[in-house]
């Protein structure tokens, strides 16, 4: 057996620490010692990269070494795989991570606040940490997500217009028209959803001789898939002095427009441009096609800035595609916090 597999062995039986928080850790044990095989590991069983700090004495002993950052450091030696385990949770504990157990059922949680804490020098630390969270839940023995993640609630992700017929086309330095540029915010809104207790999937309208039929077909997708709610990702386009974030719902029915007021309000924050205010919509409108493509889930259509207009065009480009993917998000749950939790 190796030193990684008893780690992992010991691991599953440890009982000092949440579900979510033994499987955090341990996706930071994957990337911090390369699955136990760094130099660090298999020699002084230091799989977390932990430097040594006088309120380790008792845990670890202190030894030099080169890290990953080219500079020679002193850090902890661990005399067992044990020793290991219950030194990491003292130095978590005893060091400027005070609110860490605020986490104990948020696993992605855990690890932002860590990160942010000081755990780690690099910005891309908490996304390389999450891109193994499954495989460190899979050596637990944890193969169903909910024991580390609250139980989500679907949220389907409507691309805006197709491949043939791309829409509007946003100013420098956007460069890029509403199929493509959305498509990389639905990436980011079903990679980044589960960190807000939801689970969004992303359906593409498929170029059609009819446009109803075209979104006939992806709203039917999206109810065969058991979405609790719909957002359809476009941006705006008008004079070059149009400026501003609208979001679009239907006018017969409360439900979807207290999950436009919430995704208006979200993203107005986050990107800062005018408050343009939720439109009403009525079937024959406008955007009208997909909003009342399904009675029974609330479906809103999203138009956060003018593709038209340079001012706006700079603020996205500033921010990133993701920022409205988390913006949205925060927008959802939200609405879901408040009508249906």
């Amino acid at each position: 057996m190796s030193i990684w597999t008893d780690l992992v062995d010991f691991y599953k039986n440890f009982s000092d620490a949440s579900p979510a928080l033994k499987a955090a850790s341990l996706a930071q044990w994957i990337v911090e010692s390369a699955r136990g095989t760094s130099v660090l590991a298999t020699q002084h069983l230091n799989f977390g990269g932990i430097k040594f700090r006088q309120r380790m004495q008792g845990y670890a002993t202190p030894v030099d070494y080169r890290g990953s950052d080219g500079e020679l450091t002193t850090y902890c030696k661990f005399a067992t795989v044990d020793s290991f385990v219950q030194g990491y949770w003292h130095f978590i504990s005893s060091g400027p991570y005070d609110d860490y157990r605020t986490y104990e059922n948020d696993a992605a949680g855990y690890l932002r606040y860590i990160a942010g804490q000081g755990y780690a020098a690099d910005s891309n630390y908490v996304a390389v940490a999450l891109g193994v969270l499954d495989e460190a839940e899979r050596l637990l023995g944890q193969s169903d997500r909910n024991s580390t993640r609250s139980p989500s609630f679907r949220v389907a992700i409507v691309v805006g217009h197709n491949r043939r017929s791309p829409g509007a086309f946003a100013e420098a330095p956007v460069n890029d028209h509403e199929f493509h540029f959305n498509s990389i915010v639905a990436q980011a809104l079903k990679e980044e959803a589960w960190h807000y207790n939801l689970e969004a999937k992303v359906f593409l309208r498929e170029p059609n001789t009819s446009y109803s039929a075209e979104i006939k077909a992806v709203y039917d997708q999206a109810k065969a898939w058991e979405a609790g709610c719909s957002v359809e990702l476009h941006f705006n386009s008008g004079p070059p002095s149009a400026t501003g974030v609208s979001v679009l719902c239907r006018r017969d029915i409360t439900r979807p427009r207290a999950l436009a007021e919430s995704c208006q309000s979200s993203t107005v924050e986050a990107i800062g441009l005018r408050d343009r205010g939720v439109t009403l919509v009525d079937r024959s409108d406008r955007g009208g096609g997909s909003l009342y493509a399904l009675d029974d889930v609330p479906s809103i259509l999203v138009e956060p800035f003018f593709g038209s207009n340079r001012d706006d065009c700079v603020k996205i480009a500033s921010l990133g595609p993701t920022a409205l993917a988390l913006a949205y998000l925060r927008g959802v749950r939200s609405w879901v916090e408040s009508t249906i939790a």
